[in-house]
């Protein structure tokens, strides 16, 4: 079908189609073939757009190294039924081939029974690893971590840890770094494979290791923080230690990868008030008590600003309306915009919350140029539209500024005064600084209309 270095050009509603007819005229032999060029994202990307007796027969046809990186690839839901389909054997041989901390996430997708009695048929040591693994929660260090870490003893020559490296880590896949332990495997620093073959293989490795304290994470901890520490310091990998200190196992660049993205993503669903499953994994029920509270903030913020309007409906003319509109789509854009830097802060780690009063202090002095700048453009507008009405056009101006200064400050305090009392920022975004700012700014403009008119 094609060569792997064209899987750029790779053209998958012409491969599905062919893997159809082959798998019609039981061409197993071809179809294996064909695979055999073709990489397991690609595969999955095939196995998306067939259906599940398809699915189950190109899985068994392929070697089991291949199959379960294909299976790793596909997306949940996809992989959930595979799994259903496939033999306790076929998945114990996929699960025999993957490094520990992949091999445990799929054992860890069966149910109860199933787990059981693959783990049964997996080869002793991989079996204890993967037990061993699954004792930790899924979002945890421990449940992203692996265990196959390269490591040597820091009173080791360069010259043996030259050759325990190559013989004990020939089948890894990447080495950037290299831990150095003491005799009871405790972390005393790290060293990368270029310094190894670099220095003088009489020298130890004590002498030619980085022993600043390396960047460690608990395996209790939160997959987040394991996220949060790689970022701010630049780690393409993560040691996970124990209470004491000791090595325990590896989060890999990959994987860090991946949590950032997960918390991205939940942080987006949040926002948009949806939850943080993936869409196509939540029922149509599920998906209607997950949003339906939402909305429900917006229909009552909008209930509340009918009965603050309703209360000063003796005052307010036509022409007095029609700018609302406006003044609440610039105040509810700065709130949004405000709000989602904070969250982003908080979740990067950039943000301070020691600087709270920085941060105001920033934001309202933006705040204060943008109402100004909006609130004489919108002014100009309104003395146009109502035909010279000055009056009209100062409360205009006037009330721009007010709301738009509230809504950042809104904006900004929010998520922080939720990131304090240990709640996701992201969830005060979307409807709920919405709604609010939309009463107070509604509130605001009216009260204005009415001091100053």
């Amino acid at each position: 079908m094609t060569d792997k270095v064209e899987t750029a050009k790779f053209d998958v509603d012409a491969a599905v189609e062919h893997l159809r007819t082959l798998i019609a005229t039981d061409s197993f032999t071809e179809l294996l073939s064909e695979l055999a060029n073709v990489r397991p994202a690609d595969i999955a990307a095939i196995m998306e757009r067939l259906d599940r007796v398809e699915q189950t027969l190109v899985l068994d046809a392929l070697e089991p190294e291949i199959g379960s990186d294909v299976v790793l690839e596909l997306e949940e839901s996809t992989r959930k039924n595979v799994l259903e389909d496939l033999s306790d054997t076929r998945i114990a041989q996929m699960a025999d081939e993957l490094e520990s901390d992949d091999a445990a996430d799929l054992v860890g997708e069966l149910d109860d029974d199933t787990r059981a009695r693959v783990l049964e048929q997996v080869p002793q040591e991989s079996r204890d690893e993967v037990e061993r693994l699954l004792t930790y929660d899924d979002d945890s260090a421990g449940g992203i971590m692996k265990l196959e870490a390269a490591w040597v003893r820091q009173s080791h020559s360069v010259a043996k840890a030259v050759e325990m490296v190559r013989e004990h880590y020939r089948e890894m896949d990447e080495i950037h770094e290299i831990f150095v332990v003491d005799r009871n495997h405790v972390l005393r620093g790290v060293v990368t494979p270029t310094e190894l073959l670099l220095a003088d293989p009489a020298q130890t490795v004590a002498d030619i290791m980085d022993s600043e304290s390396p960047v460690t994470i608990h395996p209790e901890e939160d997959q987040a923080e394991a996220a949060r520490l790689a970022r701010r310091y630049d780690r393409l990998s993560l040691p996970v230690v124990d209470d004491l200190g000791r090595l325990l196992g590896i989060i890999t660049h990959d994987d860090i990868f991946d949590v950032i993205e997960e918390e991205e993503q939940e942080d987006i669903s949040y926002m948009a008030g949806t939850g943080e499953d993936a869409p196509a994994e939540r029922s149509v029920f599920k998906a209607f008590f997950e949003r339906g509270p939402w909305l429900l903030v917006g229909l009552v913020g909008g209930v509340l600003g009918a009965l603050v309007m309703s209360g000063f409906e003796h005052a307010i003319k036509i022409e007095h309306a029609l700018f609302l509109p406006a003044i609440m789509a610039m105040a509810g854009s700065v709130a949004i915009q405000a709000s989602s830097l904070v969250v982003r802060g908080v979740a990067t780690d950039s943000f301070a919350l020691q600087g709270l009063g920085k941060t105001l202090f920033r934001e309202l002095r933006v705040s204060i140029l943008f109402g100004l700048g909006l609130g004489a453009l919108l002014g100009i507008c309104a003395y146009g539209l109502s035909g010279g009405d000055g009056e009209l056009s100062a409360c205009v101006s006037v009330a721009m500024v007010i709301v738009v200064v509230n809504a950042a400050l809104l904006g900004t305090l929010i998520p922080v005064l939720l990131h304090r009392l240990g709640k996701d920022p992201a969830v005060a975004t979307g409807p709920f600084i919405t709604t609010l700012n939309d009463v107070l700014g509604i509130l605001t403009y009216l009260l204005v209309l009415t001091i100053l008119l």
